[in-house]
């Protein structure tokens, strides 16, 4: 029986501490979607339909929510990673470590429902 093969990219076994490369690997499709975007934009200003013009919109807005949760995503990847390192330099110094709960870091940091 042959093995089916899998899309690294649409399973969940994959573990998460590759985002990283994967984001470098695919990072031609952020260049896309922001192509589409701007296509978008254009059409909906030729389409005189309203029905027309609403899914586009939809499409638009739904492309730009993805868009503000990526980026919010990297600022606290971002914030983490430096929080992570001043910690390091602490212990270096002698001082006890502490680590920050995930729940706790993404409430005190950037509000909830970010991370």
């Amino acid at each position: 029986m042959p093995r089916k093969s899998r899309d690294p990219r649409f399973e969940q076994l994959t573990p998460t501490t590759q985002d990283k490369s994967f984001r470098q690997a695919y990072s031609f499709l952020e260049s896309y979607q922001h192509d589409e975007m701007a296509a978008l934009k254009r059409q909906m200003k030729q389409v005189k339909s309203e029905e027309e013009q609403e899914g586009l919109k939809k499409t638009l807005q739904s492309l730009k929510s993805k868009e503000d949760r990526r980026q919010a995503k990297d600022r606290a990847a971002e914030v983490l990673r430096e929080k992570q390192r001043e910690e390091r330099e602490k212990i270096k110094k002698g001082k006890r470590p502490f680590y920050l709960k995930k729940s706790t870091f993404c409430h005190v940091y950037f509000g909830v429902g970010v991370c």
